[in-house]
């Protein structure tokens, strides 16, 4: 693709918003006659803006919206990373590996101590993939198309949190709608380490009544921080709304992105203490002729990606208070790995694996009214189609060429079609002061069964033609599985005063542990000699795994004084079944199980609003304490870590961002954002222990307004990042059980600046 192909589009389909309209002009008649139609959506109560975040008033679960000033802000200059979004909220320990988070290498989060997919990614309720290298993804999108960004910490309400786990929380991403009047929007990005990014946004206006549309195109460029390699990316995204009467309103949106992206190499602990000696640390610049060094070079370890993503929202409302509403969704996702690896039949390799998923699904929901109360019936349907999971190894010849050296054993086939099924039910009511929500959710998981397959015979074919040639391993394989779990959920709040409304709310959420059963067969492989002998297979491995489960409870104040708002929440967590590696008290085999126990507890502050007259500010404390409740035995055997803090998260953190605008010079902007994050481990054991950490991050803006008929406004803006240079751990690779020497990690990005244009016509 040409990033100039798409602009010239871009400017076609302006012309046409300005044009079309004219052929499609109503007589003045029709036009009074005609009702304005709008898309029902989830309306949050009383709801403010208020610099960084829409402000809450009485709703009665833990939520946290991002505004899209803040958007602007915390997104930087890349404005890719939904997860910089919410960095500021309590409870989230978030940090990109790179300062502009566009590397596809990973995701480190942790909410209230849990990490990656405990908590789901949804775009207006549609599920987006939390899975480290899948399609669609938090950093998947251009946010210049996003309205706000909204952080469900703790229970869900019934309707929210479809994914593959959400028993931390959730986030909702709601897109900005096509505008009513045609307009464009350019923006030009440069930066440090060679950050380029051209953003170009049409919105046609009314075409013909009812209907609008916009098209918008990204390209984006820059090399790593540390070592060589970079990442591109380029992002297509169309909308369309259509409106031709109030009894119907139709969306769709479609997401294009192709990509590659070099890895960056991760520190042990040792080398993580030493940030003088290894803040630089990185996969080889070059070739030398050594195959095992040569196993390491920088362009053997890269994400080559490509996915398409079409969504809609059709809406039908055949009387008053009766609102049905249909989401239906499809996309596919090519990601191609290459990794390099320690140890492959005694010496170093480097690995190439696919990862290719057809993924359909749709959410239907049903809104009425009836004494007083509101009704929400509805279904969520997933389903994929993930061929097979393979991975082949190779030798670097002294030329630096690759050489086949076998398939690792993870050679695996999945007959069928991964299915979520979910349907729930959610009441809600008021009465005086009173709200209160409640809520049941059905959850169903179905995985198809596992063909797994002797590698050792397997030469060097096609990826999609292994079968073929490879003989299947029948102790290993495993059959199709069903397991489910019950949801229910329940928030109340009660305003007291104008002032003063308390509110709890609990909620059951789950995780995923037993998704692809890759990680159960490679322990059965790995122990395959100790299973035979004690007449154990791979599907009764299986048949052991269960639904991790998070019961979760919060109680809180939400007051508000002028515009000033505070909101102090305690939590309390409790979780079963957690996935963990464990060594079988019967066999003596190490193997993950989720038979894992903990629980989480804290407190969490958020204060929002206005200073004063062009000071804005939000801030967030957090204290947190997660750890396991019962002893997690290993075949060093059992290491006391009951009551150890769960690994990469703090106990302590602190969040400052404000946006001031001088009254002398209301035009110019600037945003400084602060954060504290305290001490953490990289082990169960608390044995590797990483220092707290302070950064800075500053941006500037200056608008120019009105300057023609055609430009209605030009903004200049500098954006910089770690603004004293610190040197820190930023990102910490670790399960919740890890022991010392499991964990990786990643230093924080240093001092970083971007530049940028943004023109409005």
């Amino acid at each position: 693709m040409r990033r100039w192909y798409w602009v010239s589009m871009l400017l076609f389909l302006v012309g046409a918003g300005l044009v079309l309209p004219c052929y499609g002009e109503e007589k003045d008649e029709a036009k009074e006659g005609r009702q304005k139609v709008t898309m029902e959506e989830i309306v949050v109560k009383e709801k403010q803006e208020s610099g960084f975040v829409e402000t809450k008033s009485t709703q009665p679960y833990t939520e946290s919206t991002i505004a899209k000033e803040g958007i602007k802000i915390l997104g930087g200059p890349s404005q890719t990373s939904v997860d910089k979004t919410i960095e500021l909220f309590p409870s989230v320990n978030v940090e990109s590996i790179d300062p502009y988070g566009l590397n596809r290498q990973g995701r480190y989060i942790r909410i209230r101590g849990q990490g990656n997919n405990a908590h789901a990614y949804t775009m207006e309720g549609i599920p987006l993939d939390t899975g480290t290298r899948f399609g669609p993804r938090e950093n998947s999108f251009d946010m210049e198309n996003f309205s706000n960004i909204t952080l469900y910490r703790g229970g869900l309400p019934a309707n929210q949190g479809f994914s593959w786990g959400n028993y931390a929380g959730a986030v909702d991403v709601q897109l900005l709608k096509p505008f009513d009047k045609p307009g464009f929007t350019f923006t030009e990005s440069v930066g440090t380490f060679d950050f380029n990014r051209t953003f170009v946004r049409a919105d046609t206006g009314q075409i013909v009544p009812g209907l609008k549309s916009f098209l918008s195109y990204s390209y984006t460029t820059a090399d790593k921080w540390r070592g060589s390699g970079d990442v591109e990316r380029e992002h297509v995204t169309f909308g369309t709304v259509f409106s031709p009467s109030p009894v119907v309103n139709a969306q769709l949106f479609f997401d294009y992105q192709k990509g590659e992206s070099n890895n960056y190499r991760d520190l042990s602990y040792a080398q993580a203490k030493d940030l003088n000696a290894y803040y630089r640390y990185d996969y080889n610049s070059s070739l030398t002729g050594n195959s095992r060094q040569d196993a390491y070079y920088y362009e053997f370890n890269k994400i080559d990606d490509e996915y398409i993503f079409l969504h809609g929202n059709l809406q039908i409302k055949p009387a008053d208070n009766h609102t049905l509403t249909i989401k239906p969704y499809f996309s596919r996702d090519n990601i191609f790995n290459t990794d390099s690896i320690a140890n492959f039949s005694g010496s170093p390799g480097v690995k190439e694996w696919r990862s290719d998923r057809t993924k359909y699904g749709a959410i239907v929901d049903y809104k009425t009214r009836f004494l007083d109360t509101d009704l929400s019936v509805g279904y969520w349907l997933e389903m994929f189609k993930w061929p097979a999971y393979t991975a082949k190894v190779y030798r670097v010849s002294p030329t630096g060429g690759l050489t086949f050296a076998g398939w690792q054993k993870q050679l695996l086939k999945y007959d069928g079609y991964f299915r979520w099924d979910s349907p729930y039910i959610m009441l809600s009511k008021t009465i005086g002061k009173l709200n209160a929500t409640a809520g049941l959710k059905y959850f169903r998981f179905i995985q198809p069964k596992t063909i797994a397959y002797v590698n050792t015979s397997v030469s060097d074919v096609s990826m999609d033609d292994f079968s073929d040639y490879a003989r299947i391993d029948g102790g290993a394989c495993v059959g199709g599985k069903s397991t489910d779990v019950f949801l229910p959920s329940a928030a109340f709040s009660y305003a007291l005063n104008d002032h003063v409304t308390p509110y709890f709310n609990y909620g059951r959420g789950y995780d995923l542990a037993y998704f692809g059963p890759g990680g159960i067969i490679n322990g059965y492989w790995s122990n395959r000699a100790k299973f035979d002998a004690a007449g154990i297979t791979a599907d009764m491995l299986a048949d052991r795994q269960d639904i991790p489960i998070g019961d979760n409870f919060d109680l809180g104040v939400r007051l508000k004084f002028g515009t000033l708002h505070i909101t102090p929440t305690i939590f309390y967590s409790k979780f079963k079944n957690k996935d963990v590696t464990i060594q079988d008290s019967a066999t003596g085999i190490q193997y993950r199980q989720t038979v894992g126990k903990a629980e989480a507890y804290g407190a969490e502050l958020e204060i929002a609003g206005n200073l004063f007259d062009g000071m804005s500010i939000f801030a967030s404390g957090t204290y947190n304490r997660s750890k396991f409740t019962k002893n997690v035995p290993s075949s060093s055997g059992t290491t006391d870590i009951t009551g150890n803090q769960f690994p990469d998260t703090p106990e302590y953190m602190a969040k400052l961002g404000m946006i001031y605008a001088p009254h002398f010079l209301p035009d110019f902007q600037i945003s400084p954002v602060i954060r504290y994050v305290g001490s953490r481990y990289g082990d169960a054991t608390n044995y590797e222990k990483i220092s707290g950490y302070s950064t800075m991050d500053v941006s500037m803006a200056y608008k120019l307004k009105n300057i023609s008929s055609v430009l209605k406004d030009l903004t200049l803006g500098v954006s910089i990042t770690n603004v004293f240079n610190s040197k820190y751990i930023a990102s910490i690779s670790a399960a919740d059980e890890t022991r010392q020497t499991g964990a990786t990690y990643y230093p924080g990005a240093p001092f970083t600046v971007a530049c940028s244009i943004t023109g409005r016509f």
